[in-house]
């Protein structure tokens, strides 16, 4: 009779040990700062962990869409968003491999845009965009961004100016103090 009252209660606690396990290797992700545009000199992908530039390689367990936007990013969006490319994830250094869980950039960002190709020297102008656009990104064999499925503004964070963040944290002193 013990067992049976027992069971049930054994298969709660492993269940919740299995969540538990889940949740601990989501919140070993931290943000990095993506430094390579490999479309460009095919140069290695790396992250800046401090000041340091760390060749990394996306791991198999990289989340599949994430991964597949990331690459089909279109070259003259990578140029004016180089600087502000962050991924999500999961660094290991003893294999130098990245599990890509998410990846954004920050609004509004400048595209490089080539007027005419055949000419040369290239003439290239710039356009501010206040967002991405499907457009942006390339379709491939496995990943099309004209799938209703597929929503670029997921990958996109609107840049906090220093006066608002600034104006905020005033607020909320003002707020305590009271």
């Amino acid at each position: 009779m013990n067992y049976a009252r027992s069971f049930p209660l054994s298969l709660i606690t492993l269940t919740i040990i299995s969540i538990g396990g889940d949740l601990r290797a989501q919140s070993s992700s931290r943000v990095y700062r993506y430094s390579s545009c490999d479309c460009a000199y095919e140069l290695p992908d790396q992250i800046r962990i401090g000041s340091k530039l760390m060749p990394i390689q996306f791991d198999d367990h990289s989340d599949e869409q994430a991964l597949k936007s990331f690459r089909s990013l279109k070259y003259s969006v990578q140029l004016g968003i180089y600087d502000r490319l962050y991924v999500i994830g999961a660094y290991d250094a003893a294999k130098s491999t990245f599990r890509l869980d998410r990846w954004y950039t920050i609004v509004p960002f400048t595209e490089y845009l080539v007027k005419d190709e055949s000419v040369l020297p290239h003439k290239v102008y710039k356009k501010r965009r206040t967002n991405l656009r499907r457009s942006d990104f390339k379709r491939t064999a496995d990943f099309d961004p004209a799938s209703p499925k597929f929503n670029p503004s997921i990958y996109q964070r609107k840049r906090q100016r220093v006066r608002q963040k600034r104006a905020a944290s005033n607020k909320a002193l003002q707020l305590t103090a009271r």
